[in-house]
């Protein structure tokens, strides 16, 4: 414990979340599907006991506004194989609510950063025969965020790409008994912290995963699963540690 320092909050948290959307099937193994969903959060923040004024208990709520907008096409040449496109726009508004600082903040509610993504997503499915199938998923993300701060020449915009790639090997070895193999790739360019005035933000960074897991069905209530996973993460910024 820190001599002096007491704190004491309650939070009480309101959410929303609303969605609209369709899916239709305009021409034989061509699905189209849509998607609008609105979600608001709101944290409100009670300090019931202080004994520091300012940071971080100056803040009295927060609320974060998530407008999304989804659309994806599916394709099924054959039996044996499907695939899907899906694209995704997604904006998100962090308001604060606070109490004056002295000298630093005066008392208000102030909209702080936006957040807006671009995400595109490609997918296949391939199943050879009933018990085995193959899927594999590749994605890029474009994220910008911009906060109150960006006009001081410190605070960069953050401004990424992240990729991803994921597959998926399952096989039915009995009627009670499925083993799934799973490899994960991830991959980050955004650092910045080569200029002089101006904050180290993002990140470079590599990840690899592999898992395998075994589930046995015990009954029609239990299933049991055993699983192992190895994940190796670079981070350039770093200087080279794992």
């Amino acid at each position: 414990a820190v001599p002096g320092l007491a704190r004491e909050t309650d939070t009480d948290v309101s959410r929303q979340d609303y969605r609209v959307g369709f899916n239709s099937a305009p021409i034989r193994r061509v699905t189209l599907a849509g998607r609008y969903r609105h979600r608001i959060s709101d944290n409100d923040y009670d300090h019931e006991v202080d004994s520091a004024a300012g940071y971080p208990a100056f803040l009295t709520g927060q609320k974060f506004t998530t407008d999304e907008l989804m659309a994806k096409l599916g394709w099924r040449p054959c039996r044996y194989f499907q695939g899907a496109f899906t694209f995704q726009l997604v904006s998100t508004d962090i308001e604060n609510r606070n109490e004056a600082v002295p000298l630093l903040v005066p008392k208000g509610t102030a909209s702080l950063s936006e957040y807006d993504a671009q995400i595109y997503s490609v997918s296949g499915t391939l199943t050879p025969w009933s018990r085995l199938y193959l899927t594999g998923l590749f994605s890029l993300q474009q994220a910008r965020t911009v906060a109150a701060d960006n006009d001081a020449a410190s605070v960069a915009a953050y401004k990424g790409d992240v990729w991803s790639v994921i597959g998926v090997l399952g096989y039915a070895v009995t009627e009670k008994i499925d083993f799934t193999l799973e490899y994960l790739f991830n991959r980050a360019d955004n650092f910045e912290g080569k200029s002089a005035d101006r904050l180290p933000l993002g990140l470079d960074y590599r990840r690899h995963g592999l898992s395998a897991n075994v589930a046995m069905k015990l009954n029609k209530h239990t299933v049991a699963r055993i699983g192992y996973g190895f994940y190796d993460y670079e981070e350039e910024p770093a200087g080279g540690p794992n």
